[in-house]
C-alpha cells in the first residue's frame, strides 16, 4: 500500500508568498528588530538564505503571517535557550555511546536523491532498545544525536548548494522496516518517536522532502495507527508506505538513482564497507564518519558544558504523560529555560529520524 502523494520539494515562493516573507524578514531581520532577536534569527537561517528559511515556517502554518512569526520566534528562541545553536561546535557523544547508537540503530547519510536531495538510509526494522538500555545509553543522549543529524543536514543543504549553486534545502528519508517486531513497539519507544516528531515540526519544518517506509510488516499497520495522529497533515502528504515487491522497488527507482540505493532495497550500490553502520565498517559508513569529522573539526572542547549539565539542559529526565508537552513561549523577550523535548520525557530507548 502506498500513499497517493508525489515527492514534494520546497517550490519557489509565490507572489504572495513573496509579499508575506519581506513582512516575515522585515520583522526579523530589519533596521528596527531589536538587536538580540536579529542575532538570534541569524543563527537559525539555513544555507545563509533567510527567505527561503522563513519561506519554510510561513508554509507550515498555511501561509498565516502571524501564526508564521509566532512559530520562528519560538525557534529562536527555543534553539538559544535549549542549546542547539551551539550543538554543531560541541563534539559527537562520547565514541562508546555513538557506536551503541549505530548498532542499535544502524542508519547512514548515502548520496542523493534525483532531484539533488541528501538521501538518508536507516534500518529501522533492526532497532535494539535492549542495547541501549544495557549500554546506558539515555534519552539525552538519543535526542542529542538526533538534532545533531538535524543540524547536519543543514549543513549538507549548505554544502550542495556550494557545490551546484542551488540551494535544495529538503531531505529525502528511506526507513526499510523488515524485520519489525512487537519488542520495539514498547511505550517508551512511542513516547520518544512522539517527543521527536514534535521537535521536527515545530523547530525543522518543510525541511521533508520525502520519506519512505518500506518493507512494511503488518507489525507496522499496528504502530502507525498510534503514531500518524501525531503527524501534520503536509508531513503526512509526503509519506509513501510500501510492502516488499517490484512495485516498491519501482517506486524508489523513480525517485533514487541505482548508484545510490543499497542493493538490499533494489539498488545498485554495494559500498565496500557496508552502505549502513554495522559490524562490517566497525559501525561507522563513510559518510557518517566525514559527519564525525565535521564535528570533531568545530569542537570547542573550552566551552563544553559538564555531563551533568547537559542531561538537565537536553531532557527532562522524569518522565511525563505525552499530553504534557508544552510549546516554547513566543513571547518576545521570553528567557524561560525550554528542555530539547519539552516535559514529554521518557526513560532510555532508541531514537528516530525525521
Amino acid at each position: 500500500m502506498e500513499s497517493s502523494s508525489s515527492c514534494s520539494h520546497l517550490h519557489p515562493a509565490t507572489p504572495h508568498e513573496q509579499v508575506l516573507v519581506a513582512r516575515m524578514k522585515e520583522h526579523f531581520f530589519g533596521v528596527d528588530t531589536p538587536p538580540e532577536v536579529r542575532a538570534l534569527a541569524d543563527r537559525a537561517v539555513v544555507a545563509s538564505d533567510p527567505d527561503r528559511t522563513l519561506l519554510r515556517f510561513l508554509r507550515a502554518r498555511q501561509g498565516h503571517f502571524e501564526k508564521a512569526c509566532k512559530m520562528f520566534d519560538a525557534c529562536i528562541r527555543w534553539r538559544e535557550s535549549s542549546g542547539v545553536n551551539n550543538i554543531l561546535n560541541e563534539g559527537m557523544l562520547d565514541p562508546a555511546k555513538l557506536r551503541v547508537i549505530r548498532e542499535a540503530m544502524p542508519h547512514s547519510f548515502h548520496g542523493v536523491d534525483k532531484a539533488g536531495r541528501p538521501l538518508f538510509v536507516q534500518h529501522s526494522g533492526r532497532i535494539n532498545l535492549k542495547l541501549l538500555e544495557k549500554e546506558k545509553v539515555s534519552l539525552t543522549d538519543t535526542v542529542r544525536f538526533h538534532l545533531q543529524l538535524m543540524e547536519y543536514q543543514n549543513v549538507l543543504f549548505e554544502q550542495g548548494k556550494a557545490r551546484t549553486g542551488v540551494l535544495v534545502d529538503t531531505i529525502t528519508v528511506v526507513h526499510d522496516l523488515r524485520g519489525l517486531g512487537l519488542s520495539q513497539l514498547k511505550p517508551l519507544a512511542y513516547q520518544t518517536l512522539k517527543a521527536m516528531a514534535d521537535i521536527d515540526q515545530k523547530h525543522y519544518p518543510e525541511t521533508l522532502g520525502s520519506m519512505f517506509m518500506v518493507n512494511a510488516p503488518w507489525t507496522f499497520w499496528a504502530a502507525w495507527k498510534v503514531i500518524s495522529p501525531w503527524v501534520n497533515k503536509r508531513t503526512l502528504e509526503k509519506i509513501h508506505i510500501l510492502k516488499e515487491g517490484p512495485e516498491q522497488t519501482r517506486e524508489l527507482l523513480t525517485h533514487i538513482d541505482p548508484a545510490h540505493l543499497p542493493v538490499s532495497l533494489g539498488g545498485a550500490c554495494n559500498c565496500a564497507n557496508g552502505c549502513l553502520c554495522d559490524a562490517v565498517n566497525d559501525f561507522a559508513t563513510g559518510a557518517m564518519k566525514e559527519m564525525q569529522e565535521f564535528f570533531e573539526a568545530r569542537q570547542q572542547p573550552q566551552q563544553q558544558p559538564q555531563a551533568t549539565e547537559r542531561r538537565s539542559e537536553y531532557v527532562s529526565e522524569q518522565p511525563q504523560p505525552l499530553s504534557s508537552s508544552k510549546t516554547p513561549s513566543t513571547d518576545v523577550g521570553a528567557t524561560t529555560k525550554t528542555p530539547l523535548i519539552g516535559e514529554g520525557g521518557a526513560q532510555p530507548t532508541a531514537t528516530v529520524e525525521p
